[in-house]
């Protein structure tokens, strides 16, 4: 799996002079030294196509997502019902995980720009041992039910949810960089 760097380990101390026969001199030629290399997270490299999905949204970035989002993630960009929204998708382990960032949507109270994290369990086989497919919505530090949210959601534009159902709204939509407070 590609690191997001030169291949070079920049954490290892530099190495000492090779020892090179003076036939293999063209060897020299193509060894670089450990002092040039740029350490790149790979969360910093960002195709052009994501550069094209997030045009004009500096918080859509995915550096700025609630969770790690791999360089190599699919990302689309939609536009919805009075809002926009730019997704990241990938795969890991048993789960398929979305993260969404979307402008202010249309009746909510909060006029800001947030994250909204889903991860996703494919249903398995027919019959008797058959699972459904299930998704959870990341609030705060916990995982939920998608039925939970849509639940808080429902309830909320009805006029009435209660303080946990808000909670649990208010704490699933990120609106801040990941890991700072």
């Amino acid at each position: 799996m590609d690191k997001g760097y030169s291949g070079l380990n920049p954490y290892k101390s530099k190495p000492s002079l090779p020892l090179v026969n003076a036939s293999n001199t063209h060897k020299v030629e193509a060894m670089r030294s450990y002092d040039n290399v740029v350490v790149i997270k790979a969360e910093d490299i960002i195709s052009e196509h994501v550069e094209k999905a997030i045009k004009g949204h500096p918080y859509a970035h995915p550096k700025h997502s609630p969770v790690k989002i791999p360089y190599n993630a699919s990302v689309e960009k939609k536009r919805k019902n009075g809002y926009e929204q730019v997704k990241y998708a990938w795969e890991s382990g048993k789960y398929r995980y979305e993260s969404r960032w979307h402008t202010s949507t249309p009746g909510a109270p909060n006029k800001k720009q947030s994250w909204v994290v889903t991860r996703i369990k494919k249903g398995v086989g027919y019959g008797k041992n058959a699972s459904a497919k299930q998704t959870w919505v990341l609030s705060g530090k916990t995982w939920v039910s998608m039925k939970t949210w849509q639940d808080a959601i429902k309830a909320r534009k009805n006029g009435a949810a209660t303080k946990s159902q808000l909670k649990l709204l208010n704490e699933g939509h990120f609106t801040r960089k990941r890991g700072k407070k």
